[in-house]
């Protein structure tokens, strides 16, 4: 081979960077010169792992290592212009990524074909920014961009082509005044500076360039350079020598090959040239190689399957399992069990790769059972370590002025302690989420609070607490209202507040926040924050007027791409991997993860700004590129000593497909009549049988019946309380034995049950003001109460939206009937009025929503309804609706009680009005059918009815079965949880102890 072409390969089945350094060490031999050898790694993090080959091998003998750099896919800030010895350049310095986000963001909000607000506008910029690193990256320039669109274009294209002018002339505009270029162009013109200086001045000294595919033009430049030097070489990862020609000639997007034929042609260097890395001696796995060859076979030469998979037999597939999972959870619960059962094996190394972050996630929370943290290469996001969530809980109760779920997420989280002893606050937050801060949350609530806390003496803590978590907020709450608030000093009172929260009797918020892997990665970012605004807001006044909202999209989007590694505290034998990490890591056992169509490989996505055509007449790589770097990373892993491939066959209740690599791999597997599947069936069975109870050992439960003692019994019944005793006696007796209250939801949104009140209210009004004759304009009256009580207290205007005109409907409708209503002799008496009987030694109690009387002295019973659920009159004989009948039974009540100022009498009509507003705007349902056409017979039917039930429960053997009446339940029961029905079904077996 000519000296001028030092092209090597790996082969994928050995461990590459182990191997480069057992090579590099052998052929250098020790000797001093070796820390003349200058070695570029794709990643850092490659870097770290080769110095620890390097003394791993070397046994701990005393050695200077080479000069170990990373360049190229990841990052290559470490080749600086200190590289370039006696080489002067005038390459300027790059922008940082977040100030770059920040000024084009003004760029695009001057866009006029979109009405865009603070947050829309910074997204994006970092959508158009990410376009400016591919034009960068694939040595592209910005003129070429109004030359890929066609003259007659589209609305939509046009204003893409609008937002695509600002990186063609009003960014580098602005780049220029700042004195300052994009990050990729810095790193392409670094590259191109070093490829110049190393062609003019070939450096004598060893230059080795391992690990990169070269999908990066200006890459694959730097690699065609590296390997004309004296003493330079190139060593690619997994390059197939063993394809024949006709398949690589065949080769493609979307074969694993396809970026190394891409590579080697871009050098002029054909694959016959290319040799193995032998300077070490480690062994290669041929059988390994050759099933992946032919799994991956370009489809044009797919015949060749004939005669290559002769030679191939069960031996093969040793050590290459398959593990087909139902769902994610048993997938990750197998990839739990694997690396766990790695660990009985002395030395043994297991690594996980998958592209999958969720799927990560779940086995790092699933291997923590066995008290093991796992290295995990991508780190976990600041936006979900307990010092992220502390520091977003305290901007979010600010933002948000106290609303209950950010005041108690606050209150939750164990850095808040406003100065307190050690579970103090998780004392008073506990008191507050009692009761305090439930139920429906508006405007002004908080002040509210306040007072009625300050005025009761037993809640006097709460409200001395609250008043401190004002005062220490209120600085950020000020700063997020003012809009003449800078970035700057937004971040500075954040900080501040932070601190303040976080401080204690024993420590200082300083030392509570900032220590530790976490506090350093935050206090790097608050950083980075406030020198980035300081310098935004001498350029940019874009968001010198900024708003609560535009502060919180900054912040949570820079958060977000901050992750936090820990130094220390990881297992040292089990690691989580990314794709380009795991084509250099070795790993004894390797299990490939999340294999399905739509994640490994990923779907194509679709570009915002450019469609398929405009991307490639730019000269840009198209989405199937991404394909072809994980077909590549995918056989690198799968040809390790051992490899698990696992799937869900289902994600969140659906259907997957399996990558298209597995379709391959299952035809050749049954060409040979062999399933991969078999070994790895106990894995499924243990999974299954730590996740769930054996059917042998599953506890049978009842239906709960509690018999609690008669005289604990209750012997007052709201119409409410005996409707529940009818529907489902458990819920009563959780309600009135065991007093059991349900709380109120946080932060309550209005609802049906808000509507139903202002309706009621309404209309109680309107019949009290006009209670005999209705007045001329009766439905502009009843409009008039209803705006000035839908505006005394409705402040959602989504509200006003929804139910005005619906009352609107409704008051034309009810106008008319209760004219109508009128013309028959009924006058109205009482609204929302109480009334109570005695019914043996149990007494009864209702509030009527209206009660009227004709001209016989014979009273109307009425009930406004708001929802559409229709009451029969069947089932309301049957007990289930029992309201009108005790309300008619309590007016002819011989007790004396009754209702208040109304003499006892019958009652001729009980009737529902539906007043929901739809349609034709209401409905009267009067209870009367033909089998009890009297009023008074239903009620004398209910009263019997009622009594036989009380009576019932003065039996000491009778309980209160759950659910007795299956489909007659309450339709928003309090007490499911309680009574575990979802644990022991609802069968209704126990209907008869009703």
């Amino acid at each position: 081979m000519s000296k001028n072409f030092n092209i090597y390969t790996i082969n994928p089945s050995q461990p590459f960077l182990k191997t480069l350094a057992q090579g590099l060490l052998e052929k250098y031999e020790y000797k001093p010169f070796f820390s003349d050898v200058r070695i570029l790694l794709p990643t850092r993090r490659a870097g770290r792992i080769l110095r620890d080959q390097f003394l791993e091998i070397s046994k701990g003998k005393p050695l200077i290592l080479p000069q170990i750099s990373s360049l190229g896919d990841v990052d290559v800030d470490e080749l600086s212009l200190t590289t370039l010895t006696n080489t002067q350049t005038d390459i300027l310095p790059a922008i940082s990524p977040l100030k770059r986000q920040l000024l084009m963001s003004e760029l695009v909000s001057k866009v006029g074909v979109l009405s865009l607000d603070e947050s829309h506008s910074f997204a994006l910029a970092g959508s158009l920014a990410t376009l400016i690193d591919q034009i960068h990256t694939e040595d592209k320039t910005f003129d070429d961009l109004t030359k890929v669109f066609p003259e007659n274009l589209s609305d939509q294209w046009k204003v893409s082509l609008q937002f695509l002018s600002i990186i063609k002339d009003a960014w580098p505009k602005k780049l220029k005044e700042l004195g300052l270029i994009d990050p990729a162009d810095r790193r392409r013109q670094l590259m191109k500076a070093l490829i110049s200086h190393w062609q003019k001045n070939p450096i004598e000294t060893p230059v080795i360039a391992a690990g990169s595919t070269g999908s990066i033009p200006i890459t694959a430049d730097l690699l065609r350079t590296i390997s004309k030097l004296p003493q330079g070489e190139v060593i690619l990862p997994g390059v197939d020598l063993g394809l024949d020609s006709e398949g690589w000639k065949a080769v493609e997007e979307g074969h694993p090959q396809a970026t190394l034929k891409i590579l080697l042609e871009r050098m002029d260097v054909p694959r016959a040239r290319v040799q193995l890395w032998s300077h070490a001696k480690m062994k290669t796995s041929e059988s390994r190689e050759r099933l992946w060859r032919e799994v991956m076979r370009p489809a044009e030469t797919i015949s060749q399957w004939q005669t290559s998979l002769e030679n191939m037999d069960k031996n093969t597939f040793q050590n290459v399992h398959l593990l087909n999972c139902e769902t994610q959870e048993q997938e990750a619960h197998s990839i739990a069990l694997l690396l766990r059962e790695t660990l009985t094996e002395k030395d043994k190394t297991a690594a996980l790769v998958t592209p999958d972050r969720a799927l990560a996630e779940r086995v790092k929370t699933y291997i923590h059972r066995w008290n093991i943290n796992i290295d995990d290469t991508a780190g976990e996001p600041l936006t979900q370590t307990i010092t992220g969530r502390f520091i977003r809980a305290v901007l979010q109760a600010a933002k948000e002025e106290f609303s209950p779920v950010s005041l108690l997420t606050l209150l939750k989280h164990p850095y808040s302690r406003f100065g307190l002893e050690e579970g103090e606050v998780g004392r008073l937050a506990q008191k507050l989420d009692r009761k305090p801060l439930r139920g429906p949350w508006t405007n002004g609530r908080f002040k509210e609070l306040l007072t009625e806390l300050q005025e009761k003496e037993e809640t006097n803590d709460l409200y001395i607490f609250l008043s401190s978590i004002q005062k220490t907020l209120k600085p950020l709450t000020q700063k997020l209202k003012d809009s003449s608030a800078s970035l700057y000093k937004i971040t500075q009172t954040h900080i501040e507040a932070c601190e303040e929260v976080a401080s204690n009797a024993k420590q200082s918020g300083q030392d509570v926040l900032w220590a530790g892997d976490e506090g350093e990665v935050a206090s790097r970012f608050f950083q980075d924050l406030l020198a980035c605004f300081s310098e935004t807001s001498k350029e940019s006044t874009f968001f010198s007027d900024t708003t609560k909202q535009g502060y919180t999209t900054i912040f949570d989007s820079y958060m977000f791409s901050i992750s936090v590694r820990p130094k220390y505290g990881t297992h040292p034998r089990l690691s989580i991997l990314g794709q380009l990490e795991a084509r250099l890591i070795h790993a004894d056992r390797v299990i490939l993860s999340g294999l399905n169509e739509d994640v490994w490989p990923a779907l194509p996505k679709q570009d915002p700004w450019m469609s398929r055509g405009m991307r490639k007449e730019m000269g840009l790589p198209l989405p199937e590129r991404n394909i072809t770097l994980s077909a590549h990373d995918f056989v690198q892993g799968a040809c390790a000593k051992e490899v698990f491939l696992t799937r869900a066959e289902k994600v969140a209740n659906v259907p997957s497909v399996p990558a298209r690599w597995l379709q391959r791999l299952n035809a050749i597997c049954q060409s040979i009549e062999y399933d991969p599947k078999t070994s790895t069936k106990k894995y499924l069975v243990w999974s299954q049988k730590m996740n769930h109870a054996d059917e042998s050992e599953k506890i049978t439960l009842e239906a709960p019946y509690p018999i609690p003692p008669v005289e604990k019994r209750p012997k007052k019944f709201s119409v409410s309380s005996l409707e529940l005793l009818m529907r489902d006696p458990y819920s009563l007796y959780a309600k009135k034995i065991l007093r059991l209250r349900p709380l109120d939801p946080l932060e309550e949104a209005q609802g049906p049950k808000e509507k139903g009140k202002y309706f009621h209210d309404i209309l109680h009004k309107f019949t009290e003001e006009w209670p005999d004759k209705l007045p001329d304009d009766a439905q502009g009256e009843l409009i008039r109460i209803g705006k000035d009580m839908f505006g005394e207290s409705l402040d959602d205007p989504s509200l006003w939206v929804s139910w005005w005109p619906r009352f609107e409907n409704m008051a034309g409708w009810f106008v008319t009937h209760e004219q109508e209503w009128r013309n028959k002799g009924y006058q109205f008496k009482k609204a929302e009025v109480e009334g109570t009987t005695q019914l043996g030694s149990y007494m009864l109690t209702a509030r009527a929503d209206r009660i009227d009387k004709d001209e016989s002295g014979q009273y109307a019973v009425i009930d406004y309804k708001t929802s559409s659920t229709k009451y029969l009159a069947k089932q309301v004989r049957a007990g289930f609706y029992p309201q009108l009948p005790v309300e008619a039974l309590i007016l002819q009540d011989g007790s004396g009680q009754g209702f208040n100022e109304l003499p006892n009498s019958e009652t001729n009509y009980v009737g529902y009005w539906h007043t929901t507003g739809s349609k034709d705007g209401g409905e009267e349902m009067a209870l009367f059918d033909k089998k009890a056409p009297f009023v008074k017979d239903i009620v004398e039917e209910a009263k019997g009815g009622i009594e036989n039930v009380l009576n019932a429960y003065e039996d000491a053997s009778r309980g209160y079965p759950n659910n007795p009446f299956p489909g007659k339940e309450p339709p928003y029961p309090d007490y499911e949880h309680l009574s575990r029905i979802l644990e022991w079904g609802t069968s209704g077996d126990d209907s008869e102890a009703a």
